[in-house]
């Protein structure tokens, strides 16, 4: 393999590694079922998906489905939080008030506690089997997978659940995206259908422009000035350090399109004098 197609594949993988990945699944399970292609109709984003599933939601990178026995997966939901105490109620502007500091396990039992408290229900109670970081750039924020077990989440039995968490840097209005995705059975079932959920999570994917638009950071300063205890000295530093934040992902997101598009004229054997400057 020559130097440009690692370049560009590794690129790739890096733009797309907060938003896919899959657990370690122990000797002797049972094999996935059997999986079929699904687009979402604004062509937003794709996965496979098991026969007998419903997709009760899809668009805009969000594809969710719930399955016969109770089982539900749900992929590329987006939180927008605000960096604040964490609290029961609406904000204005965002999601959730939610402390940027806080880990990640923290941040994903707060998100479901403001889910619950969003449809009038009892926060669930979540344990953590384990948590993993994924080594993601830094512009793509923190990212771990998750092992568990949740009961209480509405009306669903106790259940295990598998996910893949990302948190993304923070803006310069204070505000932050939390991209998850995560697959949720009864634990009854949990041994017997790992192997499915787990091959849902990782065929998830979205095109480049999609993708783009879900790292993407606001760069704009709110009126009224910085929000969620960014403000006062350090507002200058926080706007440089978002913005130079959000050029670093672009640029990324550019070198990996460059780097496909001049494998590509590489392995067509496309001659060097008619390869793109960028390629030469």
């Amino acid at each position: 393999m020559n130097t440009i197609l690692r370049a560009g594949t590794v690129s790739m993988l890096l733009s797309l590694l907060a938003l896919c990945g899959q657990a370690q699944q122990p000797a002797g399970s049972p094999p996935a079922q059997a999986l079929k292609p699904f687009n979402a109709s604004d062509g937003s984003a794709s996965a496979q998906i098991p026969a007998g599933w419903n997709v009760v939601k899809q668009g805009e990178t969000v594809i969710d489905l719930t399955g016969p026995n109770g089982e539900s997966i749900s992929l590329g939901n987006t939180f927008i939080a605000r960096n604040a105490q964490y609290q029961n109620a609406k904000v204005q502007g965002a999601d959730l008030n939610m402390p940027y500091q806080a880990n990640l396990e923290q941040k994903f039992t707060m998100i479901f506690q403001y889910a619950a408290f969003n449809v009038g229900k009892p926060a669930p109670q979540i344990q953590f089997i384990s948590a993993k970081p994924i080594q993601a750039p830094a512009p793509l924020g923190q990212c771990a997978t998750f092992l568990g077990a949740m009961t209480g989440y509405g009306t669903a039995p106790p259940s295990n659940f598998e996910a893949v968490f990302c948190s993304l840097p923070m803006d310069v209005a204070g505000t932050y995206k939390n991209i998850i995705k995560f697959g949720l059975v009864p634990q009854k079932q949990a041994a017997q259908e790992r192997a499915t959920i787990e091959a849902v999570l990782a065929s998830y994917t979205m095109p480049t422009s999609w993708l783009q638009r879900k790292l993407a950071l606001n760069v704009t300063p709110p009126a009224g000035g910085m929000s969620g205890g960014a403000g006062g000295a350090s507002a200058a530093a926080t706007i440089a350090q978002a913005t130079a934040i959000n050029e670093e992902t672009m640029k990324m997101m550019q070198g990996a399109d460059v780097s496909a598009n001049c494998a590509d004229q590489e392995i067509r054997e496309t001659p060097m004098w008619r390869l793109p400057p960028a390629c030469r």
